[in-house]
């Protein structure tokens, strides 16, 4: 049996999948809603750096994790 081969179902069941599961554009700006790290005008998201939780996550990830340690 091939897995890997692309069927009729499978082709109806993506064909249901792209009528399901699509987002309306306008819900992104309603619900604030940020595309990857860009906001809306295409600008890059900047990181609060205030968050002192973050900043020692972020600089324990750049310490070699929070195991800490070599592999």
């Amino acid at each position: 049996m091939n897995y890997s081969e692309i069927t009729p179902y499978i082709k109806e069941l993506a064909a249901l999948s792209d009528t399901s599961n699509h987002i309306v554009p306008d819900m992104y700006a309603q619900h604030d809603v940020k595309r990857g790290l860009r906001d809306i005008n295409g600008n890059g998201v900047v990181a609060d750096k205030k968050d002192p939780a973050a900043e020692a996550a972020a600089n324990a990830a750049m310490a070699g994790g929070m195991g800490g340690g070599m592999y």
